[in-house]
């Protein structure tokens, strides 16, 4: 080693060669190249960035939007869904049901009897318990009623009441019948009724009335495999909004999606926003314009064929055209909604360019070559700096 260089470059402290306090290129900004400032975006690219986003969220459920639950068998189960309940975290998932029985309402349902018999005269009293109660009811019957006017008599008497069942009469004129029916108001095992003569009486039992036809019974279900749920009522809540009516035996597949016309209003919105983005900013003067509007067209020229399918078309100058009655095919299908809502392909490619747009820190002219300082302070652009050679390897 050159032993004037070590000389030159060290100095002697305390008997020990010592570097001298000189402070690493790193820290000077006159030796660090990569510190000119970045241009900023251009503040059409922005408000474009933030525009698409807010037109992007409304079709990824961000926004509020009409959801509609479609079920693979309506005989099974159908669903409802409360929008203004459902929000973004517990957006509505696709859900299988398993219904085992479904809830009932207990039915005493009376004897087919000769409408126009005479019913012996004097008063009759039959009782019905329900939820802890028990009601009395005593019709008065004259020589001059027949069958079916006792058993009107009756029912008016239990319908006046507020004992949870309610009355009919069914009459059969061809046959020259009818028929008494006791029904609860409500379904499920707790709501199951009794009803007994008092004193003696044969009313209610000559009726045919005294037993169930249909027991009081919970629902039995199971969602997505899950243990099995019991439910005094058909109406059972699957998640925030979201309610399934269960109607028979058997499994259905439910689906969400957006109602056809709010999806395609959605569409339409974002097709305006990308058009309205690529406008103004070929009409603004600022940096990174260029980068801007070639991602968006060539974003629409990878998916060219995706969109047709939906019915959005490309025009000569880039603006995206729509075909009305092929997005409404679209969205009543669900492919509209598919498309758009999701993580990939064009709406996932569409998603990324409007958050580098919206967040100021992508589309800039790119700078000039800078050259690469180490942090300890070696400058690979003046190999020949034997101090720069010391601090590099020792």
């Amino acid at each position: 080693m050159n032993i004037r260089f070590m000389a030159q470059n060290m100095l002697m402290q305390d008997g020990f060669f010592r570097r001298p306090t000189v402070p690493p290129a790193w820290t000077n900004p006159a030796n660090n190249r990569n510190t000119e400032a970045a241009p900023e975006t251009n503040p059409a690219i922005r408000t474009a960035g933030h525009n698409i986003r807010a037109a992007m969220d409304v079709l990824s459920g961000r926004s509020q939007s009409v959801i509609v639950g479609l079920t693979s068998d309506n005989g099974v189960a159908t669903v409802q869904v409360d929008t203004a309940r459902t929000i973004a975290s517990l957006a509505p998932q696709n859900t299988t049901i398993d219904v085992r029985q479904t809830a009932s309402a207990q039915v005493n349902e009376g004897d087919d009897i000769d409408a126009d018999a005479p019913w012996l005269a004097g008063d009759f009293t039959f009782e019905i318990e329900a939820d802890g109660r028990v009601e009395e009811f005593t019709i008065a019957v004259t020589a001059d009623d027949d069958n079916a006017s006792v058993q009107r008599r009756m029912m008016e008497a239990v319908n006046a009441s507020d004992i949870g069942v309610r009355a009919a009469v069914t009459a059969d004129n061809t046959a020259g019948t009818s028929r008494l029916t006791f029904t609860g108001t409500q379904t499920g095992a707790e709501n199951s009724f009794e009803v007994r003569d008092v004193d003696g009486g044969t009313l209610a039992s000559a009726m045919g009335v005294t037993a169930a036809t249909t027991e009081a019974r919970n629902a039995v279900f199971t969602v997505n495999g899950g243990f099995e749920r019991q439910s005094q009522t058909n109406e059972v809540v699957l998640g925030a909004g979201v309610t399934a009516t269960l109607q028979g035996e058997g499994r259905t597949e439910i689906t969400f999606q957006r109602s056809a016309e709010d999806t395609v209003s959605a569409v339409t919105d974002l097709v305006g926003a990308v058009n309205a983005a690529l406008r103004n900013v070929n009409a603004s003067q600022g940096r990174g314009n260029a980068a801007f509007v070639s991602d968006i067209h060539a974003m629409n020229r990878t998916f060219e064929s995706s969109l047709a399918r939906v019915g959005i078309g490309i025009a000569e100058n880039g603006q995206l055209t729509i075909d009305q009655s092929r997005l409404q095919a679209a969205s009543e299908d669900g492919s509209l909604d598919r498309m758009f809502n999701s993580n990939t392909g064009f709406a996932g490619r569409l998603s990324r360019i409007a958050d580098n747009a919206a967040s100021s820190r992508l589309y800039r002219n790119t700078p000039s070559p800078v050259n690469v300082t180490a942090p300890n302070g070696f400058d690979f652009n003046n190999a020949n700096d034997p101090w720069s050679m010391l601090s590099l390897f020792g």
